[in-house]
């Protein structure tokens, strides 16, 4: 989630945050292959942190308005 601090509490976009769609997967992997079951739940929250991301910004725009 560190990732997103540059774009929501800067507003400085940087095209950083699309790691998270191309290093979690292979986190993913790896914690399947050492079966520990935290690293895959925190690698799934982690790619699809995005997705949380935007869902929080339009129920905060949505309460707002």
């Amino acid at each position: 989630m560190f990732l997103w601090l540059p774009n929501i509490v800067f507003q400085l976009s940087t095209p950083y945050w699309l790691l998270t769609l191309v290093v979690s997967p292979v986190g993913m992997f790896c914690a399947v292959l050492a079966e520990k079951k935290s690293l895959i739940v925190l690698n799934l929250v982690m790619f699809f942190s995005f997705f949380l991301v935007m869902l929080l910004g339009y129920v905060i725009n949505g309460v707002l308005e």
